[in-house]
């Protein structure tokens, strides 16, 4: 095999073939060099690398795939807080299954759309900000216009109705068939009816947008909540017996915030987050992982941890109502999980979309002839563009940080339990005589 290098621009989503229980694995390929020995496998370089999305592989699985990929054997990922992934490599064990891979990346990379909204997940800090008000904003997003997702998962179709407009405008320049005459139509219909095309789409793109903006507040009040009850337990539970049950709680407290997100998107492995990051002990774990409804679980832990103490009354109804919010918010977020926008209001607006498209060329054929071809293309990018963001942010917790979210809620939890001790230590924080 020749040396070489395979360039990968885009991020790709690749299923390899083995057991059931393999699973998906996200691969963001920068660079691919082969080597000139046969024997040599190829060697991966990646300058990103940002998401996993799949279960953890077996022992079977994994065996399994080196039977038909070429012994996978050395392949490791590890999901840091940080969502980033770091593989130790892939060993192939024949020419033949290192251009088989090389392929099936080469054709994954050309579908772009949904595997990386993963990585593309941002809290924003002033220097984001700052970037994002740039008056050279407008440049820069037209230069990374060729990296876009919306616009890649919108080249298909947009291609296709393209092309019917180039057969009517050659069809039209050529006069293929006189007796018929020429391919076009008024365009009073069109003036007519895109006001109402108009309305559909900015209805479609608020009610994603509403969506999205609720499960924001949802996950920020979750974290508020959580900072609330964290702050509200170390101050509380003074007794000394109440030592082991504190540390209970605020584990499951930041356990919590995982749960959710794990319930809502499956993109990581809980059982590792909740041993490496939460630091959970393994009874606790494996109760959690175990439940059919991991977050009622731990909210009914918490219960019980709340109820178990030498806590009043008073104290006990206190973080009860604030278990009470993190249940409503959970309810929230999992009602705009199951419940989309109505389907058939989606389809309606794909079909007209698609439907005008097709016949707008025949419109404007009088007036723009040649034109014809990239007005539609400009047409149809832009109405699909905006329809595609629409159905993006439908379902938005693909893409909120909820990661990043979960690690702030764990890393303020500590902070009050740290900040709670040093004011035990200071005797101008301590109860006077």
């Amino acid at each position: 095999m020749a040396a070489g290098r395979l360039l990968l621009l885009n991020p790709v989503l690749l299923r390899p073939p083995g057991p059931p229980g393999l699973g998906l694995i996200s691969f963001r390929i920068t660079a691919t060099n082969y080597t000139s020995s046969s024997s040599a496998p190829p060697i991966i370089t990646s300058y990103s690398f940002n998401t996993i999305i799949g279960r953890k592989l077996g022992a079977s699985a994994r065996a399994g795939a080196g039977d038909l990929q070429g012994k996978m054997s050395n392949y490791d990922v590890k999901v840091a807080s940080s969502m980033r992934s770091n593989y130790k490599g892939i060993k192939a064990g024949a020419e033949a299954q290192q251009q088989q891979w090389a392929q099936v990346a080469c054709m994954a990379a050309a579908t772009a759309k949904e595997d990386d909204m993963v990585y593309r997940k941002t809290i924003y800090d002033h220097g984001d900000w700052s970037r994002h008000r740039s008056n050279r904003r407008h440049s820069r997003h037209m230069l990374a216009i060729a990296t876009s997702r919306v616009v890649a998962g919108l080249l298909p179709p947009v291609l296709k109705l393209t092309l019917v407009a180039s057969a009517v405008a050659l069809y039209n320049l050529l006069n293929i068939m006189p007796s018929l005459g020429l391919l076009h139509v008024s365009s009073l219909p069109f003036q007519l009816a895109a006001p109402a095309l108009a309305l559909l789409l900015v209805f479609r793109t608020n009610a994603s947008y509403g969506r999205f903006d609720e499960a924001r507040k949802a996950w920020a009040s979750i974290a508020s909540r959580s900072r609330d009850m964290a702050r509200q337990a170390v101050t509380f539970f003074r007794h000394p017996a109440d030592a082991a049950l504190l540390q209970h709680l605020l584990h499951h407290l930041v356990a919590f915030a995982y749960c959710v997100k794990d319930h809502l998107t499956r993109e990581d492995d809980l059982q590792k987050e909740l041993s490496e990051i939460v630091q959970m002990e393994e009874a606790d774990l494996m109760a959690i992982i175990n439940s059919p409804h991991r977050p009622n679980y731990v909210l009914q832990a918490m219960t019980h941890i709340i109820h178990s103490s030498h806590l009043s009354d008073m104290q006990k109804a206190v973080l009860d109502s604030n278990l009470v919010s993190l249940q409503d918010n959970m309810s929230g977020c999992e009602r705009i999980f199951t419940t989309p926008i109505p389907v058939s209001y989606t389809r309606l607006t794909s079909r007209i979309l698609v439907i005008w498209h097709v016949l707008l060329p025949l419109a404007l054929w009088d007036q723009c002839h040649w034109v014809t071809i990239p007005a539609t293309f400009l047409s149809a990018a832009a109405l699909f563009c905006i329809e595609e963001v629409g159905v993006l942010i439908e379902e938005p917790f693909s893409i909120l940080p909820l990661a990043t979210i979960s690690n702030t809620i764990r890393s303020n939890v500590q902070t009050i339990l740290n900040q709670h001790k040093e004011f035990g230590e200071k005797s101008r924080f301590r109860k006077s005589d």
